[in-house]
């Protein structure tokens, strides 16, 4: 359950954070690894070697209960028609059991993917820090220190003074994207207008 927590907390931060991106690279990532593991499984892979694994980490008869399957038709081999609904069932369980990897690589790569369409100009810039959120900040900091009285232990000066640089730099880049996300508007407006105008004449 605190595993399932985690993840939740993980999978909604990343959502908020990146929105429509996030959700597009989470399918892509998802659809890829299912049919990966689909195509695998068909070819041969050991089959009663697999479900013990994956009954090590998730719950087996409680997925196959929902899919309405029992582990029966996992190694019934005398219907060929079993064949493709083993296989499926085989690369469900392991995409299952590949979620915690796969959304973590997915927290990670998303932010280098929407960093690199914000720099390209093909998405909008991250938002600004305002002076009112930056002092905002410092004041939960000197709040902090006034709780735990940490002030003999660490000197939270050069703490504002690395959020101050952050902020800064961040702010630089949001100009930059923003410089860069405008141009591009404008060049994309331009080919309307000339599609519009070919159109009309």
């Amino acid at each position: 359950a605190e595993t399932k927590k985690r993840k939740g907390g993980l999978f909604m931060k990343t959502l908020k954070e990146y929105g429509s991106v996030f959700v597009v690279f989470h399918t892509c990532t998802s659809i890829i690894t299912l049919a990966v593991f689909y195509v695998l499984v068909s070819r041969g892979v050991d089959l009663t070697a697999m479900v013990s694994f994956a009954e090590n980490y998730i719950n087996v008869d409680n997925i196959l209960a929902k899919a309405g399957y029992d582990k029966s038709v996992l190694f019934s081999s005398d219907d060929p028609s079993n064949v493709s609904i083993t296989s499926g069932i085989i690369a469900f369980l392991l995409y299952k059991l590949t979620s915690p990897i796969r959304l973590f690589l997915d927290s990670i790569m998303v932010p280098i993917v929407v960093r690199n369409l914000r720099e390209g100009g093909l998405m909008q810039p991250e938002t600004a820090v305002d002076d009112q959120t930056l002092a905002r900040i410092e004041k939960e900091l000197e709040r902090f220190d006034k709780k735990y009285d940490v002030i003999d232990v660490i000197d939270l000066e050069p703490a504002k003074k690395v959020i101050r640089k952050r902020v800064a730099k961040r702010n630089e880049r949001r100009r930059r994207q923003l410089a860069r996300y405008n141009e591009t508007q404008r060049k994309i407006d331009k080919v309307f207008k000339k599609k519009r105008g070919a159109k009309e004449s």
